[in-house]
């Protein structure tokens, strides 16, 4: 099958972090082919949601203390709950305004390539159905009325007793392939991942739990959605719970139709042109996504059953440790999301130190292990987190591995400082890394990853790597800072200074972290 065949993503792998010569062709934003920031569905039947959301989230009652007898969420609690993890969260006004529309999650020149589509059974207001959130209008588009349960539970292979939503993460390529083209769809995965971990949070932050599937069958997910192929696919897919959520349990009721069959088609009615006239122009973007999909319950299983090998032991040297954090936020999450920034386009931040404290608080808790299909219960993350600290009050500036609990940063380097910034540098030049505080690298073993999930290991490592980045984007919101999340950096440079090279192991993500400087732009909150 297509998926096994790994040398379509190693090689994707290979151009977007070390070749990126080859797929150097930008589209211009304003060109004729750029399309909408939203997708809207204007025909379809509307479902308007509570406008005022919550300034805090807990405002809001957790499901299991409402005490009625709807099996699904509030109308108070989907509102907050979509709002929060893809709504539009500001309106930037005043001259230098580029990008004007932010959410609460990072994006590529806000372009937000990532779509949200829920399943909701009987809810307060709601009827069951299948459902596309417009965050323009912040409202739900009704695609299909009716119980898909018995769908979703064939096509995630999981069972899904007790499900308040099951909440479809897609990626609308041609909204960030316009311009990045081939580049695209690592952009895509890593934003999805963002997304995915920040609907985590704010779904905790309500009382639920949820479990991220990076393993489903593509082809009747992506049909039961209305997704248009090679135009749009489901990424990731995360059933939520009012209790917590239980481990997966992969059997599948026998009598369940197959699931090709069991839906039409829809007729795609959306706002807006979402391909280019050339499909040349970011054939690779769809060239790995078609071949990273799986067709059958048993590739499931398989992957679900795979293990990808955890980090080697760090190597002796300083340890730094971390101070324990506080047991709860200092902030609500709602506070805290509105501030989450990445700073300006050309970010130079201010130069003074932050306190060990800060970083602590911004790296302890950034590798937690979180409930997903990919092992049983909660795994922890793919990912590893290589720190190089420039400005930390009582830390010597230098290159640090964090242990995975969260509590020690290991010296890695006796390279001076100043040498590694040199070849740490990022390109192009948008960000300045000499005023930042911390430059922290995601690490993970791509050439494992392949192995156990085939080409789609690309996509659940680059997801896996976004879920961190975004919860070290949200705690350095907590202490004041920016967190700019980047691809820019020489990623075979940064495996020698990490000494990393040929161990299969690379940057497949960058944050980072500094205090932004006042600018005359005008950032108006959202509040609906």
């Amino acid at each position: 099958m297509a998926n096994h065949d790994v040398s379509i993503a190693a090689d994707y792998w290979r151009v977007t972090l070390y070749d990126r010569h080859e797929i150097q062709d930008l589209g211009e934003e304003g060109d004729p082919e750029e399309p909408p920031r939203f997708k809207i569905h204007p025909a379809t039947h509307r479902h308007p949601l509570r406008q005022r959301v919550p300034h805090r989230l807990t405002e809001l009652e957790p499901p299991a203390a409402r005490g009625d007898e709807t099996p699904g969420l509030s109308a108070s609690a989907l509102s907050g709950l979509l709002h929060y993890t893809l709504g539009v969260s500001r309106v930037d006004l005043g001259p230098g305004v580029v990008w004007p529309y932010h959410r609460h999650v990072a994006s590529a020149r806000c372009f937000f390539p990532t779509e949200l589509y829920v399943w909701l059974p009987p809810s307060e207001g709601v009827e069951t159905g299948v459902y596309h959130y417009d965050p323009a209008h912040h409202a739900l588009a009704r695609l299909r009325p009716g119980d898909y349960r018995a769908l979703l539970e064939r096509v995630l292979v999981t069972r899904l007793d007790g499900a308040v939503a099951v909440v479809l993460l897609t990626s609308l390529f041609w909204k960030n392939a316009f311009r990045y083209r081939h580049y695209a769809y690592r952009l895509c995965t890593q934003e999805s991942g963002l997304v995915a971990g920040n609907l985590l949070m704010v779904a905790a932050a309500l009382g639920l739990g949820g479990r991220v599937h990076y393993q489903f069958l593509d082809d009747p997910l992506n049909r039961l959605l209305g997704l248009v192929p090679d135009e749009e696919s489901t990424l990731a897919a995360v059933p939520l719970y009012s209790a917590g959520a239980p481990e997966a349990d992969t059997t599948v009721p026998a009598e369940t139709p197959d699931p090709a069959t069991r839906v039409p088609y829809l007729s795609p009615d959306h706002r807006g042109v979402f391909a280019a006239s050339d499909p040349e122009l970011w054939s690779r973007t769809r060239h790995i996504d078609r071949n990273s999909r799986m067709h059958d319950p048993a590739e499931v299983v398989a992957a679900r059953e795979a293990s990808v090998p955890t980090a080697p032991p760090v190597e002796p040297g300083p340890v730094v440790e971390l101070p324990e954090e506080p047991a709860t936020p200092t902030r609500d999450l709602a506070v805290t999301l509105r501030a989450r920034h990445s700073g300006p386009m050309l970010f130079a931040p201010v130069a003074r130190p932050i306190s060990r404290a800060h970083l602590a608080r911004v790296l302890r808790g950034a590798v937690e292990p979180y409930p997903c299909d990919s092992a049983p219960g909660i795994r922890t993350p793919l990912v590893e987190c290589h720190v190089f600290v420039r400005s930390v009050t009582g830390t010597e500036p230098g290159l640090y591995r964090l242990s995975a609990d969260g509590a020690l940063l290991h010296g890695s380097s006796d390279e001076p400082s100043d040498e590694l910034l040199r070849r740490l540098r990022v390109d192009p030049p948008t960000l300045s890394i000499r005023a930042a505080n911390a430059l922290v690298y995601l690490v993970g073993n791509r050439e494992a990853a392949l192995a156990a999930y085939g080409n789609r290991g690309f996509r659940v490592l680059s997801q896996d790597a976004g879920i961190v980045a975004h919860r070290i984007s949200v705690r350095s919101a907590e202490c004041g800072l920016a967190a700019r999340v980047h691809n820019g950096y020489q990623a075979a440079e940064v495996e020698s200074c990490l000494r990393i090279s040929g161990t299969g192991r690379s940057p497949v993500f960058f944050v980072a972290i500094g205090a932004r400087r006042p600018t005359s732009i005008y950032e108006s909150a959202m509040f609906c």
